[in-house]
């Protein structure tokens, strides 16, 4: 995925549509828990063939926190990783990289 604003924003919006629709049709939420590339696909989000893609839900015991994999240096400044921590989207969020 890409770390520019516009495209990150819209792969939010479209895991949100995903997970709205779920919540509206079991029979898609069963789909994506079975077969999450294949629904992802469906709905216009990339997957690599490669990939294994794995869907979770949260109950009111267990809360599962999304860690992705770190970007390599080069592919982000400290700034734009920065406004990623900060939930971007127009946030100003001071991030101070001595304490890393």
């Amino acid at each position: 995925m890409s770390h520019e604003t516009g495209q990150s924003h819209n792969a939010f919006t479209q895991h949100a549509q995903i997970v709205v629709k779920t919540w509206l049709d079991p029979e898609l939420k069963t789909r994506l828990l079975t077969s999450p590339a294949t629904v992802l696909r469906e709905h216009g989000i990339a997957v690599p063939a490669t990939a294994e893609v794995r869907v979770v839900e949260d109950t009111d015991r267990v809360v599962y926190v999304h860690l992705p994999s770190q970007p390599a240096i080069e592919t982000c400044t400290l700034e734009q990783l920065a406004q990623v921590v900060g939930g971007g989207y127009g946030k100003k969020v001071k991030i101070d990289f001595s304490e890393l």
